[in-house]
């Protein structure tokens, strides 16, 4: 389950959305693994507003720490949702977030032999305080591991039920916070100002993560061709369009133009997807077709989901 917007592709007559799906992973308060020092872990992570975990990404016998820091696959991503609790003889709810850091490593008072411990920033961050009593968390929650092994999957009806609980609580704080109503997600910005100062952020990036490679680009983007740059380099050329956003979650709308090349899964078409584009911790994903697998991936091989919807344009 995620949140996305979408456009209206006017010329099939549906809507065209593209996604990178958010999972939704559980991490437990019981950093050290004692269990002695809970409360104090808990503490840290609503002062701090992170999730915290006490295995070594380089750790080859434990798989946690890497998935912790986003190593491999499946593993935790900026965008991805957290929710840290534990369920021992009793429910331990702590908060959830919106995962929007790398992982760094700290050394925390609350850690008995003063080890290094592994953090990454929740934004938003919702500190949970009662939570229903409906909800099967006892069948969800990790008992003694630090985190879950895999993401909550939407095929498991007690993980769908978390999730859904989950998306209400994120949305209700993201009212909250800019005095809008929800809208089943994140709203888009209204600010036309605002969102050319995204976009030209975007661009900005996108020209430099080529140049750096020594591409030439340029910007043609007005000629409307369905791609903002063309990047060259020797034989090899380019087209590149950009998105820009100002949040942390990879999703975009495609006009037909746009969409046109990924459906004919053109080799030398770049998706390039930028979040936080106003913020130095800005984050580019370059997706590319691969042929072998058919699918579109960034470079770190996570998968683009591409959805269709029906819809309409009338006119009174």
């Amino acid at each position: 389950m995620t949140w996305f917007v979408a456009g209206v592709d006017k010329n099939a007559d549906k809507e065209v959305c593209l996604d990178m799906p958010r999972n939704y992973w559980i991490t437990s308060p019981n950093v050290d693994g004692s269990g002695k020092c809970v409360e104090q872990w808990k503490n840290e992570i609503r002062r701090r507003h992170v999730t915290i975990m006490g295995w070594d990404p380089n750790v080859v016998s434990n798989k946690m720490g890497s998935r912790f820091a986003g190593i491999g696959h499946p593993s935790i991503q900026i965008g991805d949702v957290v929710l840290i609790g534990r369920s021992r003889t009793r429910r331990e709810m702590v908060a959830v977030g919106i995962v929007d850091s790398e992982y760094w490593p700290e050394r925390l008072e609350p850690h008995p032999q003063n080890d290094l411990v592994y953090l990454r920033r929740l934004e938003p961050f919702v500190l949970l305080e009662e939570v229903p009593e409906r909800l099967p968390l006892d069948r969800v929650l990790p008992h003694s591991k630090a985190m879950t092994e895999r993401p909550l999957s939407l095929d498991n009806r007690d993980h769908r039920q978390v999730i859904d609980w989950v998306d209400g609580i994120l949305g209700e704080s993201h009212a909250r916070l800019t005095g809008q109503g929800r809208h089943g997600g994140f709203p888009r910005q209204p600010d036309i100002e605002h969102r050319h100062a995204v976009e030209n952020a975007a661009q900005e990036a996108v020209t430099e993560f080529y140049t750096r490679q020594h591409y030439r680009v340029d910007d043609v983007s007005a000629n409307r061709s369905g791609w903002d740059l063309l990047a060259e380099k020797g034989q090899v050329r380019l087209k590149i369009e950009v998105k820009g956003l100002s949040g942390t979650v990879a999703h975009a709308e495609l006009t037909p133009n746009e969409y046109r090349l990924m459906k004919d899964e053109d080799s030398s078409y770049r998706l390039c997807i930028v979040t936080s584009a106003l913020e130095a911790s800005r984050r580019i994903q370059e997706f590319r077709f691969d042929s072998a697998r058919r699918v579109w991936v960034d470079q770190h091989g996570k998968r683009l989901t591409v959805t269709e919807k029906p819809g309409a344009k009338v006119e009174g």
